[in-house]
């Protein structure tokens, strides 16, 4: 296995989709579910980054193009989606709607962890691997950043109690404010290379 790659790819995922800080959003969504529900949100959306990103990384830019959608056009529409997550989390509003059966899909594996960010990182690097040693090193650094989201999301309600109210709250805002800073440079991202292609 490539060490170098699988790091590489592992601390770019971490960063991009860090589940400490996209734990409120989680919380948000599983509000009126006990600790069991909980957990088997967290099973469900982990199992949805893992699926989602091991696509990308076998046909990402396939998928795309064959959907007509460019990279430009999903941090667009990403970017709005996540806008909209960030003024209810100001709110104090919870995220999931009731509507919705499955939450751990739309919006916590994507857009919240598996969004542009993820996709355009992933999509990069796979397409560099050549040796079976690269694409080990993909999958695995993918299967590592999976299991941390489960294990940070499965404790998600001890690590609210750990900091209290008042100190979710504080999180949940200042989360909120740098989702809503995070959407507006992906609108501005997408709508530049747009117009940079559309030239």
């Amino acid at each position: 296995m490539n060490i170098a790659l699988f790091i590489k790819l592992f601390l770019a995922l971490f960063a991009i989709m860090n589940p400490f800080v996209n734990l409120p959003i989680f919380l948000s969504v599983a509000k009126s579910k006990d600790h069991f529900g909980e957990v088997r949100l967290a099973l469900l959306t982990s199992t949805s980054i893992f699926i989602m990103l091991l696509v990308i990384a076998i046909g990402g830019k396939e998928i795309l193009s064959f959907f007509g959608i460019t990279i430009a056009g999903f941090k667009v529409a990403g970017g709005i989606i996540l806008f909209l997550i960030a003024y209810a989390m100001l709110n104090a509003k919870s995220i999931r709607n009731n509507k919705d059966p499955n939450p751990a899909i739309v919006p916590i594996a994507t857009p919240v962890m598996v969004g542009p960010g993820a996709i355009s990182q992933v999509i990069a690097i796979s397409s560099k691997a050549t040796h079976i040693s690269d694409y080990t090193a993909i999958f695995a650094a993918i299967g590592t950043s999976s299991l941390l989201v489960l294990s940070v999301f499965a404790s998600g309600t001890f690590i609210a109690k750990l900091l209290g109210t008042t100190g979710m709250n504080i999180i949940t805002r200042i989360t909120a404010i740098l989702i809503a800073a995070l959407a507006a440079e992906m609108v501005l991202e997408g709508l530049q290379e747009f117009f940079f292609l559309s030239r």
